[in-house]
């Protein structure tokens, strides 16, 4: 029994030499991968592929038969490239590990072992290393890996890079539209990666993946819900998608901010692109949010108080109410009203005039838009109560006949 072929699991299996591939790296001596790398690496591939295979002693053995150099080669870089080599093998390693959900995991609990650098740095070391069209390229053709990863190829080595969060973070790294080109990238079924990764988080009805995904997920999808580039070339279809996507990575951070942060720009994108049935649904799910957080000491911080949560949920109650009334569920629309109601009934007592003015008067207008005369009479009789006893003195008088005409106006209109 070959003893050597037990201890290396690189070793038990034998496959050809892969054909020699440019390697894209200025710093890295040679061009391409050499032999014994390149069937390392095929062999590696194998097996990482197949869980039952994929064990930190499979991870450990490849960094150190991909990274290893002989001693001439070793002298060779210290002198001559101050060890350019030996970090562009290194980094490449680690990033291609990090392509596995359970190589991602192998780094994090032997981090120590790999130098004071994170797998996230040595992936932002490699794409600052590529010139601008190999990156170009190499962002056109992403690979999504089976936890929703987006890998970058190297060439056609076998080597993959993964796009980390912290690569948006570099200033002029990662430009909005290559971003927005590389998301809108379609297969050959013509369905788009992030299509492919929306599919998927509805199919299992949970995060992209572990919390690195999540975190690149959230980070992209937070700069394209704000990116012309990406509204310009998405489809109605293609926003449904992000939306879909960024609320799950959201979700998945168990952060309140950065859910309402995800629902409202989803709800923003949706509406621009007059897709009211599933904005609706996202100005919904933001509405019984604030409100949730409002009944729950626990879910705000001290700087989000009960009363400015209750009053972002009434505003939030009647731009729903709006987006069901243009999709036509009417019916839906009145129950979203008759929520932002109980949400500014519980105001009354404790809000400033100006504040309850201004929202009254919006309320007022809702119900006019769904045909509903006899909430609206209410309210406008409830406001001139309100006038007469809360409204500032010089102005009692004119708040008066302002929501008295709101009452003639509704009669006039019904």
């Amino acid at each position: 029994m070959d003893v050597t072929a037990i201890m290396n699991p690189l070793n038990s299996i034998s496959l050809p030499n892969l054909t020699h591939a440019q390697f894209p790296f200025p710093s890295y001596p040679e061009k391409d991968l050499s032999s014994r790398r390149s069937d390392a690496l095929a062999k590696f591939n194998t097996l990482a592929n197949q869980p039952e295979h994929a064990t930190p002693e499979l991870f450990r053995t490849f960094l150190s038969d991909f990274t290893r150099m002989g001693w001439w080669d070793v002298l060779a870089d210290l002198f001559l490239r101050s060890g350019a080599k030996r970090e562009i093998l290194n980094a490449v390693a680690i990033c291609h590990v990090a392509s596995f959900p359970a190589g991602r995991e192998f780094l994090w609990n032997a981090q120590s072992s790999f130098g004071d650098h994170s797998f996230h740095e040595h992936v932002v070391l490699l794409v600052t290393e590529l010139d601008e069209s190999t990156r170009a390229h190499m962002l056109g053709n992403p690979t999504l890996g089976e936890d929703g990863m987006i890998l970058m190829s190297i060439g056609d080595t076998g080597l993959h890079l993964p796009l980390t969060s912290v690569c948006l973070d570099c200033p002029g790294l990662l430009s909005h539209e290559a971003v927005a080109n590389m998301l809108l990238a379609k297969d050959d079924t013509s369905r788009t990666l992030l299509g492919r990764v929306a599919d998927s988080v509805a199919s299992e009805r949970k995060g992209v993946g572990d919390a690195t995904c999540n975190a690149l997920w959230y980070a992209l999808l937070a700069g394209m819900s704000q990116c012309s580039a990406f509204y310009d070339a998405a489809q109605p279809s293609d926003v449904r998608d992000l939306a879909t996507v960024y609320l799950s990575a959201a979700q998945s951070t168990e952060n309140a901010n950065e859910i309402a942060s995800a629902l409202s720009r989803c709800a923003r994108l949706l509406e621009r692109k007059e897709d009211w049935g599933n904005a609706a649904q996202m100005r919904c799910a933001l509405a019984a949010h604030y409100a949730d957080q409002a009944s729950d000491p626990g879910m705000h911080s001290q700087d989000d108080s009960p009363q400015a949560l209750t009053r972002v949920a009434v505003h939030e109650s009647i731009t729903a109410a709006r987006c069901l009334e243009k999709a036509n569920e009417a019916r839906a629309a009145t129950e979203w009203l008759q929520r932002a109601q109980g949400h500014f009934d519980q105001l009354v007592a404790e809000s400033d005039f100006d504040f309850l003015s201004r929202t009254g008067e919006r309320l007022y207008a809702a119900y006019g838009n769904v045909n509903w005369p006899e909430a609206g009479q209410r309210l406008a009789a409830d406001m001139c109560r309100l006038a007469e006893t809360r409204g500032p003195l010089l102005k009692t008088n004119a708040f008066h006949r302002q929501y008295a005409n709101w009452v003639r106006r509704l009669d006039a209109m019904f």
